[in-house]
């Protein structure tokens, strides 16, 4: 039997870039965990059937396994995430999804700049220089979020709105929870929840629709201060917890703290808080159904504003997580159970952008873009698209 003689540097990057232990990989290749150590610290060698059913798995090309070191994982847009200072390894599926969207993203960019766009003067406008009160204030006139807080009836319908505002001022908004659609290749919330692309012709945000749905919309939030601040990246939500001074950390508290006025405003919120009444936890919760958003920000608003020792606050929040949990775990298989052609379009749309997908159907029907090269940009038959240019014209 012929050996591939791989780099095994190669294959323990790529088991541990999908997460996969190494005894789950020897099962899953009908191997033992000795064989498997024996081909990664490079004093042993599998079959060529064994190579390639590797490559399968970890979802890498083949031809990488013969690598004389592991591919360097720097993405196209800076990665603000942060652990003890070190920036966090890629996995497979948002490696593989953030490319997808740069495809379509340099797609429509190169599509608008044949029909002549202009600079959006907004995307840039401002730095974390900026007093935040500047930019919430700009931000806030633009897309009105009291006013479609008030008129939504639910946090989803929120979410729609606020969406659809960034999408009439030109911003591509995606929101997916899987790889181009396919529900076995899920995202991970513990591995990002969003990220910006703030091109002066395109800019675009991703959420992570994985995110719970109070958490989606504070996500958009933070990413529209990012397009606002000229500032492209993968964002790190956790930030705030972050005492490093370093330029990334203090990007995303400074849209951590700009997203966390845009939605509760300062003043409505101590107006609010102080005609309240009852314990801590009822408040809060009271408060994050009246302004759409979650608990724990509500918690934060709280905190800042000295309402709340630090103690009592890490006590409500943990609480309050174990609470949402289980919620949110049934939320999301109810919706995946109850998926049905009904709501294709609406999972479509969100996934690709209906601004995305309306250049893509123009583009179409102008002899641009065969059916073919656009079904594989948004991952449908291509059969659909006759479909999509009929749906989006509603």
């Amino acid at each position: 039997m012929e050996h591939a003689y791989i780099n095994g540097d190669v294959l323990r990057w790529a088991r541990e870039r999908v997460g996969i232990p190494r005894n789950n990989l020897a099962t899953a290749v009908g191997i033992t965990q000795e064989s498997l150590l024996l081909w990664e610290s490079g004093t042993g060698y599998p079959s060529f059937g064994r190579a390639q059913e590797l490559a399968s798995i970890l979802k890498v090309p083949f031809g990488y396994f013969f690598l004389s070191k592991p591919p360097a994982q720097t993405p196209s847009i800076p990665d603000l995430r942060t652990v003890n200072g070190e920036r966090r390894l890629l996995s497979a599926d948002f490696s593989d999804l953030l490319n997808d969207v740069l495809v379509k993203h340099d797609w429509y960019l190169d599509y608008i700049k044949q029909l002549g766009a202009r600079p959006l003067r907004f995307v840039g406008k401002y730095s974390v220089s900026t007093p935040i009160s500047q930019v919430v204030t700009e931000v806030s006139s633009v897309f009105g979020p009291e006013k479609l807080c008030h008129s939504a009836s639910s946090l989803s319908e929120y979410l729609r709105l606020l969406t659809e505002r960034a999408e009439a001022l030109k911003i591509l908004v995606m929101r997916g929870g899987v790889v181009r659609g396919n529900p076995h290749r899920s995202l991970s919330v513990t591995e990002f929840r969003g990220f910006a692309i703030s091109d002066p012709l395109a800019p675009l945000i991703f959420i992570n629709s994985k995110d719970a749905q109070a958490a989606q919309i504070f996500t958009l939030a933070h990413e529209l201060i990012h397009v606002w601040i000229g500032q492209s990246g993968i964002s790190d939500l956790d930030a705030s917890s972050t005492s490093n001074d370093v330029p990334q950390v203090i990007i995303e508290q400074f849209c951590n703290r700009a997203a966390a006025e845009f939605l509760v405003p300062s003043d409505d919120f101590v107006s609010l808080w102080q005609r309240t009444s009852g314990d801590l936890e009822s408040r809060a919760d009271y408060l994050a159904r009246r302004f759409k958003v979650s608990v724990p920000m509500i918690l934060r608003r709280i905190l800042e504003h000295g309402e709340i020792s630090r103690q009592a606050f890490f006590v409500l929040l943990k609480a309050h997580q174990d609470k949402i949990m289980e919620a949110e775990r049934r939320r999301q298989q109810f919706e995946e159970e109850s998926s049905s052609g009904g709501n294709f379009y609406n999972t479509f749309f969100a996934r690709n952008s209906r601004r995305f997908s309306r250049a893509i159907t123009s583009a179409v029907q102008s002899g641009a873009l065969s059916r073919l090269e656009a079904a594989r940009m948004l991952g449908v038959r291509t059969a659909t698209i006759s479909k999509l240019t009929e749906r989006i014209a509603l």
